[in-house]
């Protein structure tokens, strides 16, 4: 069979195109999922006779602008991708910029990205293994918002699956649905594991997301913990006090709450921890419970807040 996929824009040539299997619940068509809505797919045939499906096209669309928003409510902005890969490649913001670009050059032969940009950044790249690096839907999700931001939002964005001599009956296409509804090395830890989250997240594999997250959020507790201790240690006063004993049986939410509360002389919010405090008691409960269904909004919500909790820990002396 000669199938594709292809990415493209209104009036516009493909983006982007890959072989179209039938296993649309593999996380290549997660963020599909999410951006098309059933009720904007057609069917075009290339015969006046729709029962000849030897050229059947199923073409889904939304508008730039619908796309932008969606993307925008995940927490996938321009920004957030430049800072994602400044942080998984502990790159400043010019590199990151320019590794975006080299990434969807289609190639990593060495002398045409040499040529693009600049002597040397091949072997920089290569380094840092960017061609190699499973990086999930991340990539994809940055064509989109350059797409996007290169092109007028009333256009629309095409997801075409172009079928020549297909297997398939006409019902399977008619029936097709895309929808189904840097101050220490513990930081750059902290760090590797809220971007893993994101390509968890970029995958549809919800539940290590908020592994990752509830990992991350310990590393960085620890790591406050440990640079606090240090300090306290050089006060005669603080002698006696044995931090790793007293918060050896600690929960992580305990441990939070001392920290922010007791070592930094802090007020917590308590919509904020309430926050996290749920977000922990998924992960508790897909440990422990084998929990199955989840929620893709309050996915994205979840790795936003405690991203912004291990920034304001990082924050502390």
């Amino acid at each position: 069979m000669g199938q594709k996929s292809y990415l493209g824009i209104e009036g516009e040539i493909e983006i982007f195109s890959w072989n179209y299997t039938t296993q649309i619940s593999d996380y290549l068509w997660f963020i599909f999922d999410y951006i098309f809505d059933n009720k904007n797919k057609k069917i075009e045939y290339d015969s006046e006779d729709e029962n000849d499906l030897a050229g059947c096209r199923i073409i889904f669309s939304s508008n730039l602008k619908d796309v932008r928003n969606k993307l925008a409510k995940l927490n996938y902005t321009h920004q957030k991708i430049i800072s994602f890969f400044e942080e998984f490649f502990e790159v400043n913001s010019s590199q990151a910029k320019k590794m975006i670009e080299a990434y969807f050059e289609g190639t990593d032969n060495p002398k045409r990205i040499e040529n693009n940009f600049g002597k040397g950044f091949y072997d920089f790249c290569d380094k840092r293994n960017l061609w190699d690096t499973d990086l999930g839907e991340i990539p994809l999700i940055a064509l989109l918002l350059n797409e996007i931001e290169n092109n007028s939002e009333g256009k629309k964005l095409l997801l075409v699956i172009d079928s020549r001599d297909s297997e398939e009956k006409k019902e399977y296409w008619e029936e097709l649905e895309i929808i189904s509804k840097d101050k220490s090395t513990e930081i750059k830890i902290v760090n590797k594991y809220v971007c893993m989250a994101k390509i968890n997240y970029s995958k549809g594999e919800l539940p290590n997301v908020y592994v990752n997250l509830i990992m991350g959020l310990e590393y960085s507790i620890r790591d406050y913990i440990i640079r606090k201790k240090d300090i306290l240690s050089k006060d005669s006063k603080n002698n006696l006090l044995n931090l790793d004993n007293m918060l050896k049986n600690l929960s992580l939410m305990d441990s939070l709450k001392f920290s922010i509360i007791y070592l930094e002389g802090e007020e917590l919010d308590n919509s904020s921890f309430k926050k996290i405090q749920e977000i922990y008691g998924i992960r508790n409960n897909l440990m422990h419970q084998g929990m199955k269904k989840f929620d893709y909004i309050k996915c994205a919500e979840a790795i936003k807040i405690i991203e912004e909790m291990i920034k304001k820990i990082n924050s502390f002396n």
